[in-house]
């Protein structure tokens, strides 16, 4: 392990605290970094990071870390085997998880609907 570091609670993946880390990386000699920051923090950290030329790999665990050191609980097998895992972590930090969870919902509704709008302006096309 060449380093840890918690960001603050404010950490922005493109500003200057990110800057910073990438360099304190850099400096590191690590090849390899694992970054628990969440979606989409992590993932827009590690293009940021590549973007200034860091040449690592990145691999984004999200809150894998926390399941590993048993700070978090997995949901029942029942929920996790149904993709309703996310149902059972929002009650556990609902300010963190339902804005993310109701933008993501809006979104599949915004695909969804556009999904049948195209497939109905294919049927018309083919009358």
């Amino acid at each position: 392990i060449a380093g840890t570091w918690a960001p603050s609670d404010k950490f922005d993946p493109q500003g200057p605290e990110a800057d910073a880390a990438i360099e304190r990386i850099r400096a590191s000699g690590a090849r390899i970094c694992f970054l628990a920051l969440g979606a989409p923090l992590q993932e827009i950290f590690a293009a940021h990071a590549r973007a200034k030329g860091l040449d690592i790999g990145f691999v984004c665990v999200g809150a894998g870390i926390d399941f590993l050191a048993r700070e978090q609980i997995r949901a029942p097998k029942f929920m996790q085997n149904y993709g309703l895992e996310w149902l059972w972590r929002l009650p556990q930090d609902p300010k963190r998880f339902a804005a993310r969870y109701a933008s993501c919902a809006l979104l599949l509704a915004e695909m969804a609907f556009m999904g049948s709008d195209a497939r109905r302006n294919r049927s018309n096309l083919a009358a």
